[in-house]
Order: structure tokens, then sequence, then C-alpha cells
């Protein structure tokens, strides 16, 4: 899998199977052929050889024993190149209300 992730903050973007088109342009990217603008090659970065969070956090209890779902999502968590964490500030917006 890859991830794109915003090089200022790490924050995990796109997460995406290796045959998944994910293009970095100058002046936005390309993921699934759709061009994403105020994302480039300025402010983001791919990597490559990554493990689902799902896969990497599947036995992990939280301390209160609350079921956590570390299934990717958009700003979810953190990927620094070698480890993720999640964001416990992330909210899901479809179960705002």
């Amino acid at each position: 899998m890859k991830v794109l992730t915003l090089t200022a903050d790490n924050r995990a973007l796109y997460l995406l199977n290796d045959e998944d088109t994910l293009e970095i342009m100058s002046n936005y990217i390309v993921v699934q052929d759709r061009k994403v603008y105020g994302l480039s090659s300025e402010n983001t970065t791919i990597h490559y050889g990554v493990e689902d969070p799902l896969l990497v956090f599947a036995n992990t209890v939280s301390e209160d024993s609350t079921v956590i779902d570390y299934s990717f999502s958009y700003s979810k968590f953190w990927y620094d190149g070698e480890t993720w964490t999640l964001n416990t500030d992330w909210m899901d917006i479809n179960l705002q209300q």
C-alpha cells in the first residue's frame, strides 16, 4: 500500500493499494484519475510499502476499553514514514448532528 501525507505535519490524507494511481504534480495531485488542487509536490509526500492501520492496530484496546474504529479516513492518522499514530482529535463528520 501507499499513503500520501502532508509534509508539514505527517497527516495521512490518502491510503491506496499499490496498483492505484497516485501522482504528485507541481500544483496538484492525481488520485485515481481525479485532480486534487491545493496538494502538490510542495506540501505532500508519498510513502510506499505501508501497512494498513487497520491491520497495525487490529488487537489494540483503548485504556478505558472503548471500541475504536481504526479503519482509514482522511486526516484520521499521522504517518511519519514508519509509525501510524491515531489522531485523537479526528471526528467522523458522518456521525455529527
